[in-house]
């Protein structure tokens, strides 16, 4: 029986023969480390990045993925994985049903995962690398992620491995400065996004929710709204206005010394900035005085009204519930095919989710 000490000790050790083979090759993994008396863990490399995506349910995966987590090793980071564990085994006859036999689901189990999310969270590129796969290993991989996505994983955050790999060259604009916007309609994935690109860059997540919400609170009583109705035509012609300019102000400050990502629909900015012939990442530069050389990146997640419908009501929250309620009405006022265009044009890069 090991000493949590010892446990910690072999871990680091672990982790710097993973680094120095990453280091040193240019394989994307699977690296696997079995040691009958710490564990067996798997990593994967995230391509074109110093990150470390560390696969198991032991408690060895755990201490790796807290090394890495808590202060890295030589500058490479853990890869974050969507919220949620759903077990490879609970879903073991689905993944025979889907692939047409066992030969996916012990492949995957050969290699160390323990969860579908962990799986999720793996590059495709990676996943071509996996021993023992057969020909189209890839494919019914694929098919596995896309039922999981459609049945589960709408109310846990989960992205898409194109959406992940679309915001990972995101985020690499993001080189230790820079402000990157995160825009979009409601449920478009826009946090889950920008936390994303966050963990990936080291960044600071500022949001239109957290900025200031007593003084929205207070703002929109003084008026005569409802709390917390962002919904309402009130707060998007006066309260939000205000508090775009103020979100977008402090994250231009820290901006840059630190990477700062901002999580807002940004719609009555687009809206204002169209008018002026102007791309968003433009104007948002020109509201403070930065460095010419700190980089603003604007991205519009563009979700098809259906699909955030689907979203509402797998999530089931209680705003989710009133805006389907009143569906039509949400549809015309917050999901304009105009607002659409006008957001995809001004937007220096537009992910599909």
């Amino acid at each position: 029986m090991r000493s949590d000490f010892e446990r910690q000790w072999i871990a680091l050790s672990v982790v710097a023969e993973v680094v120095e083979h990453f280091d040193t090759h240019s394989t994307l993994g699977p690296l696997i480390h079995v040691d009958p008396h710490f564990g067996r863990v798997t990593f994967f490399r995230i391509p074109g990045r110093m990150i470390l995506h560390v696969v198991g349910d032991d408690r060895a995966a755990d201490e790796c993925r807290h090394l890495l987590s808590d202060r890295g090793l030589r500058g490479w980071r853990l890869h974050p994985v969507p919220d949620g564990e759903t077990p490879l085994v609970s879903v073991c006859e689905d993944i025979h049903r889907i692939t047409g036999g066992d030969r996916v689901y012990n492949v995957l189990a050969d290699a160390g995962f323990a969860t579908i999310e962990e799986l999720a969270a793996t590059p495709i590129q990676a996943l071509r690398e996996l021993p023992n796969r057969g020909p189209d290993t890839t494919a019914h991989i694929e098919d596995i992620l896309i039922w999981w996505h459609a049945n589960f994983a709408l109310t846990q955050g989960f992205l898409p491995a194109p959406v992940k790999a679309a915001l990972a060259e995101t985020a690499a604009s993001l080189e230790g400065c820079g402000l990157l916007a995160v825009c979009g309609f409601p449920v478009s994935g826009k946090s889950t996004a920008a936390k994303y690109i966050a963990d990936i860059a080291g960044a600071t997540v500022l949001t239109q929710a957290g900025f200031a919400p007593e003084l929205e609170r207070v703002a929109l009583a003084a008026l005569g709204g409802a709390a917390g109705d962002r919904d309402s035509d009130l707060y998007r012609r006066v309260v939000a206005p205000a508090l775009y300019e103020g979100l977008v102000r402090t994250g231009l400050r820290i901006a840059p010394k630190h990477p700062v990502v901002l999580d807002a629909s940004f719609l009555p900015v687009i809206r204002h900035v169209t008018t002026k012939h102007l791309a968003l990442a433009d104007y948002l530069r020109g509201m403070a005085d930065v460095p010419a050389a700190m980089p603003v990146v604007t991205v519009w997640m563009d979700s098809s009204p259906s699909d955030i419908r689907t979203r509402m009501t797998k999530r089931g929250t209680e705003r989710d519930v009133s805006r389907l309620a009143g569906w039509d009405y949400f549809r015309t006022t917050m999901f304009s095919d105009h607002d659409r265009v006008i957001a995809c044009a001004a937007s220096d890069f537009i992910i599909i989710n």
